[in-house]
C-alpha cells in the first residue's frame, strides 16, 4: 500500500498522526517563505506489519524519499519472523548449533541487540520468541499458560545461547526449540536506516515514523522544535505531556495497545524474559535518544525493568531520556521524568 503527497496537493501539511502513544503536533503552514521554496514529499507504506510514514523537504525529496523505503523494505525482507527465507527465518528453522550465513544489516543488529541485552541484564532479550509463542496461545485460547509450560518456554530464552561468527556474518543457536524475534527492535532500526538515507541525498529536515517508532531530522520551518504529544496510556487519544525535540528518536513501548482478560485479569503482551511473566504495574515508557535502534531496544528493556531500576540505567547513559508511567502498591499513577530530559517536557 501507497499514499503519497506532494506540497501542491493541500495548502498547508499540519503533521497530527497518532502514533502508538504519540501524536505529532507540528503544523507547518503554506504561508512559510522556506516552506514554499522547498518540494515536500509524503509517502506512507505498509511495511513490518505496520504503516510507514516518510515526510521530507528537499531539492531532492522524491528520490531521498524512494531511497528511504528502500532502506525500509531490506530491513523488511530480510528480518521479519514471518517471511520465509528472510535471516530470521531461516535462524529460527535451522537446527541447534547451525551456523546461518545472513546479511551484515541482520548480524549488526542481532549484534546491537545483545550489547543492549548486557546493558539491562536481559530484559531486552530478542530470543523471547518461546515465550512469546506461548502467551499468543494464551490469549487465542482464553486460558493462562501453566507453570510448568512458562518453565519449559524459560528455559529456551536467554540472549547468551546466540551463538555469532563474525568472520562469516552467521548466527546460530545453542538449544533446539530456540527462536528469536526482533519486533522489539526492528521498527527502530529501519527508522534509522531511512534516515541515513534521506541524509546521503542531502535532506536537513524530515520525520520518518514507523508505527511509532520516530526520528525527528532538523526542524519543522516555522519553528525550532518539533513538537509531539505522548499519549495517555488509560484515557485514549488524551495527551498527558509534551516533548519538544530536534535531531532526535522517540519511542514509546506501552500495556495499552495490545492487551487481553483471562478470568478478569488484564495481561499485556510486554514479557519479562527472566520471570515468562507480563510486566505489572507499568503503563508506558517514552525514550529519547541519538537514534532509533538504540531507542526502541531501549523502551521495551525499561518497561521490563521497572521505574526504579529503569530511572537508574536512564541516569547511567547521558545521550537518553525517559518518560515513565507506572503504578504504585495502590494502584496509583506515577510519572516519573528523567533528569536529563527535564527541559524538554511539559506536563499537560
Amino acid at each position: 500500500m501507497r499514499m503519497k503527497m506532494s506540497k501542491q496537493s493541500f495548502g498547508f501539511v499540519f503533521l497530527f498522526v497518532l502514533l502508538v502513544g504519540l501524536l505529532i503536533l507540528t503544523r507547518i503552514p503554506a504561508e512559510d517563505e522556506q516552506f514554499q521554496q522547498l518540494p515536500f514529499v509524503r509517502e506512507v507504506r505498509f511495511l513490518l506489519g505496520t504503516e510507514v510514514e516518510i515526510s521530507a523537504w528537499g531539492k531532492d525529496a522524491a528520490v531521498a524519499v524512494a531511497a528511504a523505503f528502500a532502506e525500509v523494505e531490506r530491513v523488511h525482507n530480510t528480518m521479519s519472523r514471518f517471511r520465509k527465507g528472510s535471516d530470521v527465518w531461516n535462524i529460527n528453522t535451522s537446527e541447534a548449533g547451525q551456523m546461518v550465513v545472513v546479511s551484515e544489516c541482520t548480524f549488526r543488529l542481532i549484534e546491537e541487540s545483545i550489547r543492549i541485552s548486557e546493558m539491562t541484564d536481559g530484559a531486552f532479550d530478542i530470543t523471547i520468541l518461546p515465550l512469546m509463542t506461548l502467551w499468543r496461545a494464551a490469549r487465542e485460547q482464553n486460558a493462562l499458560p501453566t507453570d510448568v509450560e512458562i518453565a519449559a518456554a524459560r528455559v529456551l530464552v536467554n540472549w547468551r545461547y546466540i551463538i555469532l561468527d563474525t568472520a562469516n556474518l552467521a548466527v546460530g543457536l545453542e538449544k533446539a526449540g530456540m527462536g528469536i524475534d526482533l519486533g522489539g527492535i526492528a521498527k527502530g532500526h529501519a527508522v534509522s536506516m531511512a534516515i541515513m538515507a534521506l541524509e546521503k541525498h542531502g535532506i536537513k529536515n524530515a520525520m520518518v515514523n514507523a508505527g511509532g517508532d520516530l526520528y525527528l531530522l532538523g526542524k519543522p520551518h516555522e519553528r525550532e522544535w518539533w513538537r509531539i504529544g505522548i499519549e495517555d496510556p488509560r484515557e485514549k487519544g488524551e495527551i498527558f505531556a509534551s516533548l519538544d525535540l530536534r535531531d532526535e528518536a522517540v519511542v514509546t513501548s506501552g500495556d495499552y495497545r495490545w492487551y487481553f482478560i483471562i478470568g478478569g485479569r488484564r495481561f499485556h503482551h510486554i514479557i519479562d524474559p527472566r520471570s515468562g511473566l507480563p510486566v505489572e504495574r507499568m503503563q508506558s515508557v517514552t525514550v529519547i535518544a541519538p537514534n532509533a535502534t538504540f531507542a526502541d531496544g531501549l523502551s521495551t528493556a525499561i518497561f521490563v525493568l521497572g521505574r526504579e531500576k529503569g530511572i537508574k540505567l536512564t541516569e547511567a547513559i547521558e545521550e537518553i531520556g525517559v518518560i515513565i508511567v507506572s503504578e504504585d502498591e495502590d494502584g496509583n499513577r506515577q510519572i516519573t521524568i528523567s533528569t536529563n530530559v527535564n527541559e524538554k517536557v511539559t506536563l499537560e
